[in-house]
């Protein structure tokens, strides 16, 4: 094992603007990305989770529909699909605010209410606010995913079966 010193990674992706004849740059940094992709990725597995359960009653409940509006409005009826439009939505806007002020802006100012309020609004919506609070993506409480997470640690480490 090696510890890793230098990690060659962009920490930030710059684009062009202009102002008053200046060409600088607008900044956007990784963790703009990378907090709202990880509840962006917790969105989408809640949403993959419960759809077998949905998908289920819709078929039950309704015959099969060829409609192709249909067939759009219920990939675009999503809470990801919802979320990921206020994501962009949210980056437009700071880039907005960016080129308004012509000062930096945080752009999580921007992205976290326009990514949370379509999530939370389409739970409330739905009534499954507590159930989307309190999913587990591998159906196992957070006690038992450490225990087999160590259990399988320790095998891996070990050989052994016994932890």
């Amino acid at each position: 094992f090696f510890p890793v010193k230098v990690l060659p990674l962009p920490t930030k992706l710059m684009f062009p603007v202009e102002r008053n004849g200046h060409v600088g740059y607008s900044m956007l940094g990784l963790g703009d990305i990378v907090v709202p992709g990880i509840f962006l990725s917790f969105v989408y597995a809640y949403e993959n989770g419960i759809s077998q359960s949905r998908m289920s009653l819709l078929s039950a409940s309704s015959p099969r529909s060829t409609s192709w509006s249909v067939f759009i409005w219920s990939r675009l009826n999503t809470v990801f699909a919802r979320a990921m439009l206020g994501y962009v939505c949210g980056l437009l806007t700071s880039f907005f605010c960016n080129i308004l002020f012509s000062a930096p802006q945080p752009a999580l100012l921007y992205l976290v209410p326009m990514t949370l309020f379509p999530v939370y609004s389409m739970a409330l919506q739905r009534k499954e606010f507590r159930q989307m609070w309190n999913y587990e993506p591998s159906g196992l409480s957070p006690e038992q995913s450490m225990q087999t997470m160590g259990s399988a640690t320790f095998r891996e480490l070990t050989g052994d079966e016994q932890p």
